[in-house]
C-alpha cells in the first residue's frame, strides 16, 4: 500500500498504480520469447484536459517502471498521453485550451447507431456535461440512433485492447469499476452525456428537489458564464458565494460547481 502524503492524500483512488499494469507488461514479455512472434504494446489514457501527465505518471510509478522495461528487455514498449486539448492554468484559476493531437495515429469521429441513449434521446436538449457549453453534449446526440465520440485512433487501431479496472464509487451510479475507463478514451469529454439538466421533478437528473432554485440558478449562471471574459465569471462567482452562504447554508457546498473558468 503506498502511503500518501501532503496534497496526495486521498489520491490514489483517481489513478492506476504500476503494480498493477506492471504483471500485464511481463506477460506480453513472456508471450513474445516463448512464441517468438513481435509486437507493440501501447499503455495509454485520455485524461482531463487539466490533467498534468507527467506528474501523475511520477506518482503513480509509471515513468519508473518504463525506465526499467526499456534498459532491461528487448521489447516495443510506449506510453502515450492520447489527449487531443490540454489546459493551461494561468495562476489565476483560469485555463487556456490549447491543441496538442498527441496520438501519432489521430482522432476518429465514432457514429454509434445503437445506444441505450436511445431511449431518453427526446431529451436531448438537456443533456449536458459540467464544465463544457449548453451544446456541446446535446449537439453529439440529437436523435435515435444518431450518437458521436471522439476516439483516438490508437484505441481503434489496437489488435487487442485491454481495460484495467479499478475499484471506483460514482455518486449516481454507485460503483463504475471499467466502465470509467471507456468513459476515459474519449478525447472530448464534453461529447459524454453526464445528466440530464434540472431537477428530478422537472424531468431531469442534475440534481435533487431540495433547494431547486439555488442549483438552478447556479447551473444558468455557469452555463452562461463559460468562455466569457474569466474577469467577469470571478466576479459572479464572488457574489454568489456571498449571497448564497447565507441564503442557503446547507447546500452551499453545491456552489463548487461555478468554481472553474473553462473553454
Amino acid at each position: 500500500m503506498r502511503q500518501e502524503k501532503d496534497d496526495q492524500i486521498g489520491k490514489n483512488c483517481l489513478t492506476t498504480h504500476a503494480s498493477i499494469i506492471r504483471p500485464l507488461i511481463d506477460y506480453f514479455y513472456i508471450l513474445q520469447k516463448t512464441d517468438h512472434i513481435k509486437f507493440k504494446v501501447v499503455i495509454a489514457d485520455v485524461p482531463i484536459q487539466g490533467a498534468l501527465f507527467e506528474k501523475i505518471i511520477e506518482e503513480n510509478g509509471l515513468n519508473t517502471l518504463m525506465d526499467y522495461y526499456i534498459s532491461h528487455f528487448d521489447m516495443d514498449l510506449k506510453l502515450i498521453d492520447l489527449r487531443h486539448e490540454k489546459a493551461i492554468n494561468d495562476k489565476s484559476g483560469s485555463f487556456k485550451t490549447i491543441s496538442v493531437n498527441d496520438d501519432p495515429l489521430g482522432y476518429t469521429k465514432l457514429h454509434l447507431e445503437e445506444s441505450f441513449l436511445d431511449d431518453i434521446v427526446k431529451d436531448y436538449k438537456k443533456i449536458g456535461a459540467s464544465g463544457y457549453g449548453a451544446k456541446s453534449t446535446s449537439s453529439q446526440h440529437k436523435s435515435v440512433g444518431v450518437h458521436f465520440y471522439h476516439i483516438p485512433n490508437t484505441v481503434l487501431a489496437a489488435d487487442l485492447f485491454i481495460n484495467v479496472p479499478k475499484i471506483k464509487t460514482h455518486k449516481k451510479a454507485g460503483i463504475t469499476l471499467a466502465m470509467k475507463n471507456l468513459i476515459g478514451i474519449n478525447v472530448d469529454k464534453g461529447w459524454i452525456p453526464h445528466f440530464r439538466r434540472g431537477s428530478i421533478k422537472s424531468g431531469g437528473d442534475e440534481f435533487d428537489d431540495k433547494e431547486v432554485l439555488l442549483k438552478s440558478l447556479v447551473t444558468k449562471a455557469h452555463l452562461f458564464l463559460l468562455g466569457k471574459s474569466k474577469y467577469l465569471f470571478f466576479f459572479a462567482r464572488k457574489i454568489f458565494r456571498i449571497f448564497f452562504k447565507n441564503l442557503f447554508k446547507s447546500n452551499f457546498k453545491d456552489l463548487n460547481k461555478l468554481s472553474k473558468y473553462d473553454r
